[in-house]
């Protein structure tokens, strides 16, 4: 008898709890009905969560698969109860763009190389070796950066091409002169080629690698 009144006292508790699982993991009201992508186009890439328990639905899961892809450089998400899904997508950049046989690929500040339908064609981007999508090139991340600041330090320069050596990123600049970069301390580069531009008469290339000595010819 005492363990009946135990059993009746308890039982409206685990109905309780038991329905209050049931209304988390199981209720269409907690189903994810709206997903919110930033931007719009790139919707068909979470789609899947649609239809999923908002709870038990992995977002770390789904971004971590998602920034498995070299295009997309940032993901971030986050659960708007009951029923939605917000998403931002950060897609790469590219600042230059090189082509190997029929396809393009984009490289962008950080030197990641991804595949790109519709290429920055000019400058002309030239390394020699293989493009592998989903790495990042030291080399190339040089060439990008020196790229980028001579843009914002020297914006009148017309760069026609650019060429990537083993120690070395050649700027091909004007008429064809060539401005030859290291590939690192590039500030200080870009400084002496802002004093020698228009003070020197430059035939067919400066040479900054060398410090302070800047080879002119």
């Amino acid at each position: 008898m005492f363990k009946k009144k135990i059993i009746f006292k308890l039982l409206p508790w685990v109905i309780g709890i038991g329905g209050f699982f049931w209304f988390i993991f199981f209720s269409p009201f907690l189903r994810i009905a709206s997903v919110i992508v930033n931007p719009p186009s790139l919707a068909y890439l979470v789609e899947e969560s649609r239809g999923e328990n908002i709870f038990l639905f992995s977002l770390a899961d789904k971004a971590r698969a998602l920034e498995e892809d070299p295009r997309i450089k940032e993901v971030r998400t986050k659960k708007l109860l009951p029923s939605t899904v917000e998403w931002k997508i950060v897609l790469r950049k590219p600042v230059l763009c090189i082509r190997k046989g029929s396809k393009w690929w984009g490289i962008d500040e950080e030197g990641m190389a991804f595949a790109v339908s519709n290429p920055v064609k000019y400058p002309i981007l030239l390394r020699r070796g293989e493009i592998e999508g989903g790495k990042v090139y030291p080399d190339l991340k040089s060439a990008v950066l020196i790229y980028r600041d001579l843009q914002k330090e020297i914006p009148e320069l017309m760069v026609r091409s650019i060429e990537v050596k083993s120690e070395a990123v050649i700027f091909r600049i004007g008429k064809g002169i060539k401005v030859i970069f290291a590939q690192k301390d590039v500030e200080p580069q870009i400084r002496r080629l802002k004093k020698i531009l228009g003070r020197v008469k430059v035939s067919y290339y400066i040479d900054l690698r060398f410090g302070e000595q800047v080879i002119v010819k």
